[in-house]
């Protein structure tokens, strides 16, 4: 009985001491044992506690491959009003028009700010009258509004961006919780009034970005005395970025597809409109994005510190429309730089050999299936006469193509091609209408065509001249540029998919998360990749149209693409023309290649403008690492 009692009096104890603490936290009048300032230890005495006052957090910063670093954050005071209080106070009227007197901001305004915060998901989340204030400022508004406990100044912390163009769609921006995320944010931890990332690294690295404010609780011990009692929980800082982006590279890349994308307009005569184009280079072992960029573009400060809505507004009414990443939102013919993986799959399937002799002839035709004396003329860019498989390739030969993609039949030869059904097979292989999977928001997978999808979307039936057109990278085949950077990578690292990514590590060396290298191998045999890595070679050489890509004193895998696009216009002889798209991939260098390179322009063409890009960045690359290469 006895023990039973004092068991029961400890855990009435435990429950009282615990209940205490619990109290202190949340503010509670409670009776505790202090120490004073000067050392003593204080007798029991009932004291009074204030709110907890919250300590900032700091996001995590990026930075490039060279420890260059790309954000900054910015603190900041700022005169604040909270909706609520503000409007379940009996001098609603009065507060408002002695926050127009003292900032000279109009009662209208400030109604209307009262308004949408009071209509808001969380009424009680602080509205921002005056940004950016000094300490001056602040002391002023301070003793201004000391009477009003709806008014207030309040801290936290603006980020700031790498001021040039060179990240600014990478890195993204940040901004308050939008009213459509409240529940998903609240569910996660989030209070509505914390700031998150919207878009770029920023959006797709929150959780690892993101910190944790801290609270502090200073309470007064009694009225007769000045000692305290403060209760501190530590912000926890956010998790930096270290990007395998390298800032030299990058800059050089943006200088060069600027030049060379204008001067494809002028040499195109195309006038009112800015050029388009993107670079990308990366890793093809690991995945890492060394440099990544797309005109039209934006300046790093549109979203730094306070974003405008006058700036913002005029880059959503942009008719280049330069918040759109080319790489990965939106998608294009790939034209001639399709045909390595139409050739890797005629290998496969034992349609040609390395060997094998096509005389092209300059033009094919084809008979009606339904109405033979009608024909169709597909004709090629020049006659390259009897050419072999790397031949072929390397001369972008479009009847060579043919050939191998659709077949071909008359009364003297029958050649059998893939068929559509098998390039769609092997292009998927190779992540051809798919994501890649990249570390940013928004990526689309694009169209990858076959009878399925025409009669669909379409309600026709597929025929033998929409084969050819997909063999040469046309037809109905939409890509975004990301997808042939995979696919090139592929070829040169032996037959394997990997993930594009720009973040190699996460926190600092002594929290350090290592993202993870992605990679799956595609059902190809080796020896018809080495193939086809002869022909790109062979195409990179002076014989090829991919020479223009080639680094002096550096031999490299290359092809380029010329691809027609839009409505066309008929010259004096009644034939079409088009508009095209100028495009250059690659890997380097040939003999143990490290890198792969897409260029893309949407004006140009590829040996005479996209070339000489990929010949610029690579050499620049080389050169930076002091890289040695003997010719083969």
């Amino acid at each position: 009985m006895y023990e039973n009692k004092t068991t029961s009096s400890i855990n009435l104890r435990m429950i009282i001491a615990s209940t205490f603490i619990s109290l202190m936290f949340f503010g509670i009048l409670i009776i505790a044992t202090y120490r004073s300032d000067s050392g003593d230890i204080g007798s029991t005495v009932y004291y009074s506690s204030n709110l907890p006052e919250s300590i900032q957090a700091y996001r995590g910063n990026i930075y490039d491959a060279n420890g260059i670093e790309l954000t900054k954050n910015i603190p900041r005071l700022k005169l604040s009003f909270m909706p609520k209080k503000i409007n379940d106070s009996e001098n609603t009227t009065n507060i408002l028009r002695m926050i127009e007197e003292v900032t000279q901001i109009p009662y209208s305004k400030i109604e209307i700010l009262l308004n949408n915060g009071i209509n808001s998901n969380d009424p009680s989340r602080p509205i921002t009258l005056i940004d950016e204030l000094t300490i001056q400022e602040a002391i002023k508004y301070d003793v201004k509004f000391s009477k009003y406990d709806g008014v207030q100044i309040t801290k936290d912390v603006m980020r700031q961006y790498e001021a040039s163009s060179l990240f600014s769609r990478i890195i993204g921006s940040t901004g308050l919780i939008d009213e459509s995320d409240a529940e998903n944010y609240i569910n996660a931890g989030y209070s509505l009034n914390e700031t998150v990332g919207k878009s770029g690294l920023e959006y797709t690295y929150e959780k690892h970005l993101r910190g944790i404010n801290g609270k502090r609780i200073v309470s007064k011990i009694s009225s007769l005395s000045s000692d305290s009692l403060q209760f501190t929980q530590e912000a926890k800082n956010g998790n930096n970025l270290y990007l395998s982006l390298d800032y030299n590279l990058q800059q050089k890349a943006y200088e060069t597809l600027k030049q060379y994308a204008e001067q494809a307009m002028k040499d195109l005569e195309i006038e009112d409109k800015k050029p388009e184009g993107t670079v990308i280079v990366m890793d093809i072992n690991t995945g890492d994005i060394l440099t990544y960029i797309s005109i039209p573009d934006y300046s790093g400060e549109t979203f730094s510190k306070l974003p405008s809505s006058s700036s913002i507004d005029a880059l959503l009414k942009d008719p280049s429309r330069p918040l759109i990443d080319r790489n990965i939102m939106e998608t294009f013919p790939p034209g001639s730089i399709f045909k390595p993986i139409v050739g890797i799959a005629s290998l496969e399937e034992n349609i040609v050999t390395k060997n094998t002799v096509i005389d092209t002839k300059g033009f094919i035709t084809v008979k009606n299936q339904y109405n033979p004396e009608i024909e169709y003329v597909f004709n090629d860019w020049e006659n390259h006469g009897s050419i072999n498989f790397a031949e072929g390739l390397a001369r972008s030969s479009d009847v060579y193509y043919y050939y191998l993609s659709g077949g071909y039949q008359d009364d003297k030869e029958y050649f059998q091609g893939l068929g559509v059904d098998r390039i769609h097979q092997y292009a998927k292989r190779f992540g051809i209408g798919s994501i890649t999977g990249i570390d940013l928001p928004g990526e689309i997978s694009g169209i990858l065509p076959n009878r399925q999808w025409k009669e669909s979307n379409l309600n026709e039936p597929w025929v033998v001249g929409d084969t050819y057109q997909l063999g040469i990278g046309q037809s109905y085949l939409k890509i975004p540029p990301v997808q042939m950077l995979v696919a090139t990578a592929a070829i040169g690292n032996g037959g394997y998919l990997v993930t594009p990514k720009f973040v190699k590590q996460i926190g600092n060396e002594e929290q350090k998360i290592d993202t993870e290298n992605s990679k799956k191998k595609i059902d190809i045999s080796d020896k018809n990749i080495n193939i086809m890595m002869d022909a790109m070679k062979l195409a990179a050489d002076p014989y090829g149209t991919a020479f223009t890509g080639e680094p002096d004193n550096i031999n490299i895998g290359g092809k380029t693409g010329t691809a027609e696009y839009g409505i066309p216009t008929y010259n004096d002889e009644g034939i079409a023309e088009y508009k095209t798209h100028g495009w250059y991939s690659g890997f380097a260098p040939f003999n143990e290649p490290e890198i792969a390179i897409i260029v893309f322009l949407k004006d140009g063409v590829g040996s005479t403008h996209a070339g000489p890009i990929a010949k610029e960045i690579l050499e620049h690359y080389f050169k930076s690492k002091n890289y040695v290469y003997k010719l083969r």
